[in-house]
């Protein structure tokens, strides 16, 4: 099945929700919502409804939908894929997935990017790529490693990499661009990748079992 449009993308593997619309390859308007405190839950179909009353336009003029599939927040991944399965369920409609991490590095901008999103135990979900207009590469592919080993491993690879995440805190001593995935990443790479999610066999890309407690 190829991907149709218009195309409604929704990024919220960490704190930060937001969602863009493609009415046709390569054309998007996006909308954003901030860390505050509310959960995903709480405003994902608040976000949804309105940003398609500011477009005018329907969900049911909706053709497919796309969202990442991780790595990143264990409850908030679960709350987006949900959302958008009961939607795509509905409307019998396809959702297109990637990597959250390559959706963070191509936020980034153009050049060596070194993405990474909060993981839990103290370690971070972390990856490198190069990135040259819409084009994202894997310099070093995605897992789970404690922030100093992240950094020497990156640092190994390229002075000139940036490292970049909605969360500077988590590398001490390192300049970090304060960016978060966002829907319209999404969107592109999924219409590049087109790789669809079956939602008969979901797995999350998690990279890791869950914290427990």
């Amino acid at each position: 099945m190829s991907l149709c449009y218009p195309l409604l993308a929704i990024e919220g593997s960490s704190t930060h929700l937001s969602i863009a619309l493609f009415r046709e390859p390569g054309s998007h308007v996006s909308l954003e919502w901030p860390a505050d405190g509310l959960s995903h839950s709480q405003k994902i179909l608040v976000l949804i409804d309105r940003f398609l009353r500011e477009q005018k336009i329907k969900l049911s003029d909706i053709k497919s939908f796309a969202a990442p599939l991780g790595p990143g927040s264990f409850t908030s991944l679960r709350i987006v894929l949900a959302t958008l399965m009961g939607l795509a369920d509905t409307l019998s409609l396809p959702i297109y997935t990637c990597s959250s991490l390559e959706a963070l590095a191509l936020v980034s901008g153009e050049g060596y990017q070194a993405p990474f999103l909060k993981a839990g135990r103290g370690q971070v979900y972390c990856a490198a790529y190069a990135v040259k207009g819409h084009n994202v590469a894997i310099l070093i592919p995605e897992s789970v490693l404690m922030p100093a080993d992240f950094i020497t491993g990156v640092q190994h690879l390229n002075e000139s990499v940036s490292f970049c995440g909605p969360d500077p805190s988590l590398l001490e001593n390192i300049s970090v661009k304060l960016l978060s995935p966002l829907a319209w990443a999404v969107g592109v790479l999924a219409s590049q990748k087109q790789v669809l999610l079956d939602p008969h066999k979901l797995q999350i890309n998690y990279l890791k079992a869950p914290d427990i407690g």
